[in-house]
């Protein structure tokens, strides 16, 4: 496997003028704001949320492996296999048992590791309220564009 640095001087030669490579890392997720084992769902039986919001950082490669080398040792540091804000947030899961003290410490160390990165790492998120997205885009419209998560991921590719 060639190396994405490689790479990248075989495609812009370093003699190349004006003529730059940047390779940016992307981890996102999605959250919604009702639940569906209490809320309604489509005609068809899919359950679409209020709202939708998908967010995420955006940051350089190397910037990403001091990021998960220390998240990796906090997660090591108290036992857990990776951090899942649903779960610490409702203290289920893997961290099921723990005390509020504890879930409260753990969160803020693992944001510090994020702000401690500084301007090096780029926040960046979009939503849309979904199920005007459905009640509004017609069934064609929906098809070329995607689910509301999907609009939303399409977005953030773009800014």
């Amino acid at each position: 496997m060639l190396p994405i640095g490689s790479l990248a001087k075989i495609l812009h030669p370093s003699f190349a003028k004006k003529r730059f490579l940047l390779l940016l890392s992307f981890y996102c997720d999605a959250s919604y704001d009702s639940d569906p084992k209490q809320d309604s769902t489509r005609g068809d039986g899919k359950y679409v949320p209020r709202t939708l919001i998908v967010g995420g950082f955006l940051a350089q490669d190397h910037i990403w492996k001091r990021i998960e080398r220390r998240w990796k040792n906090c997660n090591d540091f108290y036992g857990v296999k990776r951090f899942h804000a649903a779960d610490v947030n409702s203290i289920t899961g893997e961290y099921d048992g723990w005390r509020k003290s504890r879930q409260i410490q753990y969160s803020k160390r693992m944001l510090r590791i994020l702000t401690d990165q500084g301007t090096r790492l780029c926040a960046i998120t979009c939503g849309l309220k979904a199920r005007d997205y459905e009640r509004i885009i017609s069934e064609e419209g929906r098809a070329k564009w995607g689910s509301p998560y999907a609009v939303c991921f399409k977005q953030l590719l773009v800014l």
